[in-house]
């Protein structure tokens, strides 16, 4: 049936035509394969270009943002200077209609510094280049003291701090200005929630690698429903809202960024109408993590911390 050379019909034949079909196919293989990877390397590319388009973008709202509240700061603050001098009589007396009205100005004035200050604290913890060279040792009790001694004279009483026997002097290597401002505002936070004069509660004690602090206060509580909401920039209950106008929203997201910068994490645990109870874990080796790691370029944005911070 048809012609066919001698040769195809003996072994070597069958041999070669194998042979042939292989290589065939393996060419079909490798043009498939190097077609689907070029096409991949070119998303890639895209991709690459848009992810730097999109950092760029970031980067520059993140600097307009810092210059804005940066300029508003200053503004704000000789505003608030006059005002105080108005009220304390230094310009002459004055009614106390017009009082009111003054000392309104100058509550929500407060109020705007005090928005600015969180927010541009939240925007340099978003923004910081995290080196090994800024983590230094900290006594967590000592510190823990420290953030007790911010808080208004009358409400330091109500705090007690107990540290495990086994915790020892409780160190760790950190960035000791912002632990200082993630235990600041949970403390504040337990004396603005917390029904007055109730004790509140600061625990420190060891775990494998790291140590665990817990802030727990009697109050209000946190609904089921919000207790990771409360964790999001600018989120804040109705009720809390109706306790603490002077609220920003922005003192817990800042508590959970730098527990991750420490290698750590923060939950809360609620009762509504009972107990609430924040736990801190931080990393006893963070800094020895990150000299083994290079650091992330898209990372290394800037650092304003002591410019704007101070």
């Amino acid at each position: 049936v048809g012609y066919c050379p001698e040769v195809w019909r003996t072994p070597w034949g069958d041999f070669a035509l194998v042979v042939g079909i292989v290589v065939f196919l393996f060419y079909m293989v490798f043009f498939f394969v190097s077609f689907i990877s070029h096409s991949l390397r070119a998303r890639e590319r895209k991709l690459e270009e848009h992810h730097a388009a999109l950092l760029s973008i970031d980067r520059e709202k993140t600097e307009y943002l810092l210059r804005a509240t940066h300029e508003l700061k200053g503004p704000m603050a000789v505003i608030l200077g006059y005002l105080e001098v108005v009220l304390k009589g230094y310009t002459g007396e004055i009614g106390e209609k017009t009082r009111e009205p003054l000392e309104q100005a100058v509550f929500r004035g407060k109020l705007m510094i005090e928005h600015i200050r969180k927010m541009l604290q939240w925007v340099c913890l978003k923004t910081e280049l995290i080196t090994p060279e800024r983590f230094v040792p900290v006594k967590l009790p000592v510190l823990l003291r420290q953030c007790v001694g911010s808080l208004p004279p009358g409400e330091q009483p109500r705090v007690e701090i107990s540290v495990a026997r086994e915790a020892g002097e409780a160190g760790l290597d950190g960035i000791e200005g912002e632990l200082s401002l993630l235990f600041s505002n949970l403390l504040a936070n337990a004396v603005h929630y917390s029904t007055p004069k109730t004790l509140i509660r600061v625990e420190v004690t060891p775990e494998e690698g790291a140590i665990r602090v817990s802030v727990s206060n009697q109050g209000q509580g946190i609904q089921p429903e919000n207790r990771e909401k409360i964790f999001s920039p600018h989120f804040r209950e109705t009720e809390a809202t109706r306790k603490n106008r002077a609220g920003s929203g922005l003192g817990l997201c800042i508590a959970r960024k730098i527990a991750e910068i420490h290698g750590g994490s923060i939950r809360v645990e609620s009762c509504p109408g009972r107990e609430t109870v924040f736990t801190v874990l931080l990393c006893r080796g963070q800094k020895s993590r990150l000299a083994h790691h290079d650091a992330d370029p898209e990372q290394a944005v800037r650092s304003w911390w002591t410019d704007f911070i101070d």
